[in-house]
């Protein structure tokens, strides 16, 4: 058991960790995105170097270019400074190891181009000096590394930091960069139609609901109700659901089907605030207010592959089970918390 803590504790870190990337390093990562789209549509080449687990990341990077991310299209010209295995030792050992990058941007890179240091520390010499290099010969320069306040805008055009202090987040927060910029790349290109295509709304009304909004989803899971109040039992309910699929729709009542639910006082919160609160929520993948008091009529459009209820419902004759069984979908029960609701939560305040 003694592991399992040790588990949960390193993944909820890293889990806390990708939260805190702010809204300015998100427009920064648009930003880094739409440089080297531009520099690829110019017809210039990427360049990315790094030490250990940052060369790692580097040749990730070339890789997705070169290579493919999502679906197949053009490759781009991209290559990692880290895999002349010839070149780096002959470097390192005719001019010094801080030499091995910027040696080879000297005779490799030119205006316009783009190289990227991958370093999680800020400190690694050799990655510093080929940056500098590169911007000797008028290329566009991007060093990514972790939380390092000592480093300035003096070692490249731009420097990204994400990940924290520590140096195993830090890279994985490298390598979550590194599918963003290669899936907005392509997006950017329109090299990837279907990714273009599928763009869809947070928070919908049911009358704005398309099935379009998933086509190509690979398990659809379906949660709903009132959620005025969000309490312990809801996010318990919520967290199964997001574990059931790979795309969670939450169908949230409407405020006057809450009224005829729940009597006239009620919702106390409205139902875009509502609907609000739970799209914040980094496993819901779409938010649907519908107006009846039951959803019978919205999981006739969506079809879901997964619903989740409460288990005080394993006994009841709800009114979309029907429905659902005949279109084989996978009804699904988690742990009701006893004592713990909104209108329980509700009069106590109103005491």
């Amino acid at each position: 058991m003694h592991n399992v803590s040790v588990i949960r504790r390193n993944i909820e870190e890293r889990y806390r960790q990708l939260l805190a990337t702010s809204e300015a390093q998100i427009e920064q990562i648009e930003s880094l995105a739409s440089e080297i789209s531009n520099a690829f549509k110019s017809g210039k080449t990427l360049y990315a170097f790094g030490n250990g687990g940052s060369a790692a990341e580097a040749q990730h990077f070339t890789t997705e270019l070169i290579g493919r991310f999502k679906g197949n299209r053009k490759s781009l010209p991209a290559i990692s400074l880290c895999s002349d295995s010839s070149a780096m030792t002959c470097i390192a050992n005719d001019f010094g190891f801080d030499s091995v990058f910027s040696r080879q941007v000297d005779g490799l890179v030119e205006k316009g181009d783009v190289v990227f240091g991958f370093t999680t520390s800020g400190n690694s010499k050799n990655v510093l000096a080929g940056l500098d290099a590169a911007r000797k010969t008028g290329a566009k320069t991007f060093l990514i590394t972790g939380q390092n306040p000592n480093i300035t805008n003096d070692f490249a055009d731009i420097v990204f930091r994400i990940g924290g202090n520590k140096t195993a987040i830090i890279q994985e927060s490298h390598l979550m960069l590194i599918h963003l910029l290669s899936e907005l790349i392509e997006i950017n290109m329109e090299l990837d139609q279907q990714v273009l295509e599928n763009q869809i709304p947070q928070i919908v009304y049911d009358y704005d609901f398309k099935s379009e909004f998933l086509q190509n989803r690979d398990s659809v899971v379906w949660v709903n109700g009132c959620f005025d109040v969000l309490h312990e039992g809801h996010l318990m309910l919520l967290n199964t659901a997001s574990r059931a699929g790979t795309f969670l729709v939450v169908g949230v009542n409407s405020d006057s089907s809450v009224k005829k639910l729940k009597g006239d006082s009620r919702p106390v919160i409205p139902e875009m605030s509502r609907a609000r609160t739970l799209a914040q929520l980094p496993f819901v993948d779409l938010v649907v207010i519908f107006s009846k008091e039951d959803p019978l009529e919205i999981l006739s459009m969506v079809r879901p592959n997964v619903v989740i209820k409460g288990d005080n419902y394993k006994i009841e004759n709800f009114k979309e089970k029907s429905f659902l069984l005949e279109i084989n979908c996978d009804i699904r029960f988690t742990h009701h918390i006893e004592g713990v609701s909104s209108s329980t939560f509700i009069r106590n305040v109103k005491k």
